[in-house]
């Protein structure tokens, strides 16, 4: 242990001098003060790399290529960012075993070549902003909402003009620039009722939060996702034949989030939809979509869960494809719920993610038949959901011990990733409430209203400056 010790406090003073700065790292080491930050120095960002998981093609990322970036303990510039008097914190990951666990990725695939990566953790105030892989002196990653790019340093030398000249972005002072913890929740809700003429009905709603504030919240009469290539309406159009009617959900992209040199002709948006089924969105993100599907004609009911990230043709998954062994999961807890008839289907496509007490959760439904007629039995599939269908798919305490602390009413709760805004949902509104030390206060500061029966069917959070491009494309669906 000694020897441990020993050998990362000399890391630490390669990587930088000594005396004064706010830096804090994960051991039980006491260090020497320092007065340069961890990446001190000027970079520059060469590319922009996507993992396997993200393959985007997203033109909001090309602008950051070939633009400057300043690492200082006076301040840190990234993009249009600028963070007054940072602080930092150091650890030292194993490369492969870090970017498996965080970003389902590996060193291979981002093109490290080291065996270790340097964690450094920039943070503004107490709220974590930027965080940076360091592979090399002069080599590093910055990742931005799981997406990474490559900057490489030009100077090693940090000077005040350096800082001033980019203190315009924000302003020069802390209370004048984008303020820390800023986030953005874009929230669908579905309502109405299947047996209606009309499909369901879908509403999205944009939260501006910064800090403990929420600045505003724009609405929307449609059902819009983020992707990467821009932003898309989703429709659940009811088409009526003759004697039976079906759902068709269709995606379109917004015409101004189109990108440059983009063939402006309109082409037939890919759909889900080609049978007489009517269709309800339990869950939707920039690249899946889960659906409860009902066939009137027999009445029976299925769930499915499409990935639509290539826009092209959505393809119904099964349990498997999201799951590593998957359907075997799928059957073994299946079983507990077979119903005594044997006229049963277990089939590990019948699977959804629907919201259940705060938090994404998958389920299976089993089908069978009783005197010809179709029924079902729901049965909960106990695996953790990951981080590319929710990012922050958590709550901080059990739910029912929020609804006793806070309010007995809630059916379904948010909290925002900087752990400041509480959102509880209930009957028909949506209550908001500020969090001061990790206590939520008991009065809500605002109140959303509803449509009547309202569910959650989307959940995705902005941070930092996407929060503003966010709030242009939501304008622009208007």
């Amino acid at each position: 242990m000694k020897s441990k010790k020993i050998f990362l406090l000399l890391v630490l003073v390669l990587l930088t001098a000594c005396s004064n700065v706010r830096v804090q790292v994960s051991d039980t080491l006491e260090l020497p003060s320092l007065d340069k930050a961890p990446l001190e120095g000027k970079w520059t960002i060469t590319k922009t790399i996507f993992t396997e998981e993200n393959k985007l093609k997203d033109f909001s990322y090309r602008e950051y290529i070939g633009k400057d970036s300043i690492f200082s303990i006076h301040g840190v510039v990234v993009g249009d960012t600028f963070l007054k008097e940072p602080s930092f914190k150091i650890r030292r990951v194993d490369s492969d075993e870090y970017l498996k666990t965080k970003y389902k990725t590996s060193k291979e695939k981002l093109g490290i070549n080291s065996d270790y990566l340097y964690i450094v953790d920039v943070y503004d105030q107490d709220n974590l902003y930027f965080q940076v892989l360091r592979e090399k002196d002069d080599l590093a990653y910055l990742d931005l909402n799981g997406v990474f790019v490559q900057m490489k340093k030009t100077s090693d030398q940090v000077v005040e003009k350096d800082i001033e000249k980019f203190s315009h972005l924000k302003g020069k002072t802390r209370a004048s620039r984008q303020k820390p913890g800023k986030n953005g929740l874009l929230l669908a809700v579905q309502y109405g009722d299947e047996e209606d003429r009309n499909p369901f009905r879908y509403k999205t709603y944009f939260f501006r939060i910064n800090g403990q504030n929420l600045e505003g919240v724009e609405e929307l009469n449609q059902l819009l996702i983020p992707r990467d290539d821009g932003f898309y309406t989703v429709h659940n159009k009811r088409i009526q034949g003759k004697t039976e009617a079906r759902d068709v959900i269709q995606f379109e992209k917004l015409a101004d989030s189109k990108e440059e040199g983009e063939d402006p002709e309109v082409k037939t948006p890919p759909s889900i939809g080609n049978r007489q089924v009517l269709r309800s969105i339990l869950y939707i993100s920039p690249k899946y979509i889960s659906l409860e599907n009902f066939t009137p004609s027999t009445g029976e009911r299925s769930l499915g869960f499409y990935a639509i990230g290539s826009m092209e043709t959505p393809s119904r998954l099964g349990f498997s494809n999201l799951v590593e062994g998957g359907e075997s999961i799928y059957r073994s807890q299946a079983k507990y719920f077979l119903p005594p008839e044997s006229s049963y289907n277990v089939d590990e496509k019948n699977f959804a993610l629907y919201r259940d007490q705060g938090i994404w959760k998958y389920k299976g439904r089993i089908r069978f038949t009783v005197a010809e007629d179709y029924l079902y039995k729901d049965f909960p599939l106990s695996t953790l959901v990951g981080s590319d269908l929710s990012k922050y798919n958590r709550l901080p305490s059990p739910f029912g011990q929020l609804k006793a602390s806070v309010n007995e009413n809630f059916d379904d709760a948010l909290f925002s990733p900087n752990q400041e805004i509480l959102f509880g949902l209930e009957e028909n509104r949506i209550s908001v409430y500020n969090i001061d030390n990790g206590e939520v206060n008991k009065k809500p500061t605002r109140e959303i209203y509803l449509p009547k029966n309202a569910k959650i069917v989307m959940t995705e959070w902005a941070l930092g400056q996407f929060v503003d491009q966010w709030q242009v494309q939501m304008e622009k669906g208007v």
